[in-house]
């Protein structure tokens, strides 16, 4: 489980490796709500994924549809 410190790390390097886009409160907190369950590390490894192979910002469902390819899973809170 990411706690919601490590989210929005997380979200600050897609923030900055996307100029232009900003997030309010209200956004980090909906990123953090849908995405808490997942593994603070598959999560890093998604973003980064995202980061390399995106020319836009994620959407939550992308960020977790990348965490579950990683995994070969659409179970991905489950992933230790």
């Amino acid at each position: 489980m990411a706690s919601p410190e490590e989210i929005i790390t997380i979200l600050e390097d897609l923030v900055n490796a996307f100029p232009g886009k900003q997030l309010t409160g209200s956004n980090f907190q909906i990123y953090i709500d849908h995405l808490s369950d997942i593994h603070h590390v598959l999560l890093r490894r998604a973003a980064d994924n995202l980061i390399a192979s995106s020319t836009w910002f994620p959407r939550v469902s992308e960020i977790r549809a990348e965490a579950a390819r990683l995994i070969g899973s659409n179970r991905i809170s489950t992933w230790e």
